[in-house]
């Protein structure tokens, strides 16, 4: 008996994430946010390097949704989508023309030496024995 409630109560609880959905969809326009989580699954990027990304502007800008430097985002779904189909119309026409792909500009280190030199600790000096 507590199994069938508890399937109840499970569905009930599906229905009301869709129909609240549908509010939110209407009342955005048809415009869906989505967490980073759902965004690093659909860009195939990682959080960190949408972040990156975003602050370069070369990635959707995010939307802040709770307070202060550590507060929530989300990104706006079809700004995402638009993204990564822009993407695949830029691998398309340079693989249809044959013309080399530009390199991206990385702002990190190139080699393993350079990546070593920027993310070593500062050495602490030892007190005279």
């Amino acid at each position: 008996m507590t199994r069938s409630l508890d399937v109840e109560r499970k569905t009930r609880r599906a229905n009301s994430r869709q129909i609240g959905g549908k509010i939110a969809s209407q009342l955005t326009g048809g415009r869906r946010l989505i967490s980073p989580y759902v965004a690093e699954g659909a860009s195939g990027l990682s959080q960190r390097e949408m972040r990156r990304r975003a602050d370069q502007k070369r990635f959707p800008q995010p939307i802040k949704l709770g307070e202060g430097k550590n507060g929530r985002i989300a990104y706006v779904e079809s700004e995402v989508l638009e993204w990564v189909a822009a993407r695949i119309s830029e691998r398309d026409r340079h693989v249809a023309t044959g013309e080399p792909k530009a390199e991206p500009e990385l702002d990190y280190p190139e080699t393993e030496p350079q990546r070593r030199q920027a993310t070593a600790r500062p050495r602490q000096s030892r007190g005279a024995e």
